[in-house]
């Protein structure tokens, strides 16, 4: 069996940190309150998180978050690696929400 170990407690600190709680986690992703970001953990390395801000996130709210983000990170010694924008979509057939990341 092969079981991945992910830093959750670091996202989860880091969310905190810019005063946004975390709601959900599913596989690698980690969604915060109101939908602003989502981290998506490394495969390959656990010091590195990527961080996909929402299509619909203000562009301040954006700045803001990387700088605090930012911080939080290299204080917890994560590599934050900010990556495409995304939207979730909602499935009709099933009522589910479906995460498409935007090309670069």
């Amino acid at each position: 069996m092969n079981t991945r170990l992910y830093p959750l407690d670091i996202a989860l600190e880091m969310a905190k940190d810019v005063e946004l709680e975390v709601t959900y986690e599913y596989e690698d992703l980690v969604f915060v309150k109101h939908n602003a970001f989502l981290f998506r953990f490394n495969h390959e390395d656990a010091s590195k998180i990527h961080l996909h801000f929402n299509e619909e996130c203000d562009k301040e709210a954006i700045h803001q978050l990387k700088i605090a983000l930012g911080i939080s990170a290299k204080e917890r010694g994560i590599n934050l690696i900010h990556d495409v924008k995304y939207a979730l979509i909602e499935d009709a057939d099933s009522n589910n929400f479906k995460i498409k990341f935007m090309d670069a």
